[in-house]
């Protein structure tokens, strides 16, 4: 007697397989900036070359769910159509050390290896910036709303239009300048091997004790700013008095720092678990200070982390590949990529928070769209 074996049916696709578009970049994705104007993803990928995704999905997710009648249960439809692939801007052996966002709306600024300044294109356009007798460029930010970019040589910030930068205004510092940031009302962090200095209309109007800072983030009001510090931890300064919280005994380097305008809150990755404070209680006396649990606690180390900037909300990418969202504050966790593989090198909200975009070691990149439904 013969026994009839039946396949087992399928396994119904994951909201982030329906409501994704997901390519591979050819090369591990080490970081990702969305333009200022909604019009482009840019993922900088290993190879040093650039990889650029249109920010709006053609068949968004909204426009897919259906409501069944009998039981009231939503779902996404597959889409109809495909999506357009990545356009690759290739940078040739000089590749790219650092991106920003255009302060023309549209595209990003790159630094490629030689120290020089392109500007890309959502298309994938490489138009070189003239830099003048700048020397080699090592650091940039662009206003986060206005036309001007800073730019890094050594130890001098220079500040000044994008498509001439060499005609803007130059402030020396005491040593080579490692990272920058530029706040919402244009004042400019500059982190050098022993502080954060901070200047305003080209006059240096602060320091902040903060050894090797690599990685600097202003809060979305510029009441703070935070440091990813090489030798480990993170700094935070509340800029009007110049308090500095150092926070230390991370288990594994801080790659990723995000503040939350509606949570008011401040998080970074570095631990087993988002790590997350309240800017209502900054943590200047202790770390436990304003602590906010955050996710679930577990053995795979939080790489990246991206709040988002209409809702309390983080999107957290973990080192085996997996992405989930949690409310600020809450052990609730909801996972959104559940495919396991290449940790989870960039995060980033798109526009208005409607779109996540996502770069892994393993050389996925993707942007989910995700209706607000998901969010009730």
């Amino acid at each position: 007697m013969s026994t009839a074996v039946q396949d087992a049916p399928a396994a119904a696709p994951s909201l982030f397989a329906i409501a994704s578009r997901i390519w591979d970049a050819g090369a591990p994705v080490e970081a990702l900036t969305a333009d200022r104007d909604g019009a482009a993803v840019a993922f900088e990928l290993a190879d040093g070359n650039v990889a650029l995704a249109p920010a709006r999905d053609p068949e968004p997710a909204a426009t897919r769910i259906r409501i069944a009648g009998d039981s009231g249960r939503m779902s996404i439809t597959p889409r109809a159509g495909r999506y357009a692939p990545l356009e690759r801007a290739e940078l040739g052996t000089h590749g790219t050390i650092a991106v920003c966002p255009s302060a023309s709306g549209r595209g990003v600024v790159a630094i490629r290896s030689d120290g020089r300044l392109v500007r890309i294109t959502p298309r994938g356009q490489v138009v070189t910036i003239p830099t003048g007798d700048l020397g080699r460029v090592g650091a940039i930010a662009s206003h986060p709303a206005g036309p001007q970019i800073a730019l890094a040589a050594g130890g001098n910030v220079v500040v000044g239009p994008e498509e001439e930068p060499a005609r803007g205004t130059v402030s020396p510092l005491p040593g080579d300048v490692a990272a920058l940031a530029v706040s919402p009302d244009g004042r400019v962090a500059a982190a050098t091997r022993e502080a954060i200095h901070l200047l305003d209309a080209g006059r240096t109007v602060a320091s902040f004790a903060a050894t090797r800072a690599e990685r600097l983030v202003f809060s979305p009001d510029g009441t703070y700013l935070a440091a990813a510090l090489f030798d480990g931890g993170v700094a935070l300064v509340r800029i009007a008095d110049g308090r500095v919280a150092t926070l230390a005994n991370y288990p594994a380097p801080v790659r990723s720092l995000a503040f939350s305008r509606p949570a008011n809150a401040f998080a970074t990755s570095g631990a087993y678990r988002a790590a997350a404070w309240s800017l209502a209680t900054p943590p200047f006396d202790g770390a436990a200070d304003g602590a906010l649990v955050t996710g679930r606690p577990g053995l795979v180390l939080v790489e990246t982390v991206a709040a988002h900037p209409r809702r309390p909300l983080l999107a957290i990418g973990y080192a085996d590949g997996i992405v989930t969202l949690a409310p600020i504050g809450s052990r609730e966790e909801m996972v959104l990529c559940p495919t396991p593989g290449g940790a989870v090198t960039a995060l980033g909200w798109a526009g208005a928070g409607d779109d996540l975009a996502i770069g892994r070691a393993d050389g996925m990149a993707a942007i989910a769209n995700l209706p607000p439904a998901i969010f009730k």
